[in-house]
């Protein structure tokens, strides 16, 4: 199984924390943001991990990759999207796909968003995602806080939890699932994503719109976890976890 870790955003709403500094190199506690993501990758099933940066902070992660002792640091590989500005940025979505043809993948994919910090471990999730096959599938996470809502994903799962529903930020929420940037996409599913794009090229960065065309387009599955998950989205989240996590 193939890894992309998604590092390529300029983290705006963290400004100026993240101006001059790429967002999943910033630090929680004693170390960055990056590293608590890859102790979770630490599965015999996990083969190769790309990390997508932009150009602008390239330099950042490569000089933190000749420091880090990361167990996994033998099978990490470091690639930037060209992207120099928020103007000229590629998207998730896009970079997802970006490295997709880069690397030549042809193997189940596991991507996870460079901001996310969680408690929980990934391999329940994945023998989810297996049983699930050849559907996708995406870890949730059930938030109690029902004004938080409409800063997320929101989505709706049927009884055997299918995704048949997916709320980008709403107003009015259906349910108190969000959907977290950790997903499975099966091997014989990453075509889809090309197809995506050349329907919705304007959506690229938004890979929230990708899961909602997948619900409708295809089948995609939701896992619930039990166990905490951060979003680091703005300066008081990233000071709330520095404190919680």
């Amino acid at each position: 199984m193939k890894v992309i870790i998604l590092a390529a955003g300029y983290g705006t709403r963290l400004y100026p924390l993240s101006e001059k500094k790429a967002k999943a190199l910033l630090p929680v506690k004693d170390k960055p943001i990056i590293e608590y993501i890859l102790e979770k990758l630490h599965l015999p099933v996990v083969d190769e991990v790309f990390i997508v940066s932009n150009k602008k902070f390239f330099s950042q992660f490569q000089t933190w990759f000749k420091k880090s002792n990361s167990f996994a640091k033998k099978k990490i590989k470091l690639l930037h999207n060209n992207s120099t500005s928020p103007e000229n940025r590629l998207g998730a979505v896009r970079d997802i796909d970006f490295v997709i043809h880069r690397e030549k993948i042809k193997d189940d994919l596991l991507i996870i968003g460079g901001d996310n910090l969680f408690f929980f471990s990934l391999e329940p999730f994945l023998k989810f995602a297996q049983s699930q096959k050849p559907a996708n599938s995406a870890i949730l996470y059930k938030l109690k806080d029902k004004q938080s809502l409409s800063r997320f994903g929101v989505v709706k799962l049927d009884e055997q939890n299918r995704i048949v529903d997916f709320q980008e930020k709403p107003s009015e929420p259906k349910s108190n699932l969000i959907s977290t940037c950790v997903y499975f996409f099966p091997a014989d599913k990453i075509s889809l994503i090309s197809q995506y794009l050349k329907k919705d090229k304007e959506l690229a960065d938004n890979i929230g719109s990708y899961i909602k065309w997948l619900s409708q387009n295809d089948n995609i599955y939701g896992f619930t976890a039990r166990r905490k998950w951060f979003d680091i989205g703005n300066i008081d989240e990233y000071s709330f976890v520095n404190h919680a996590f």
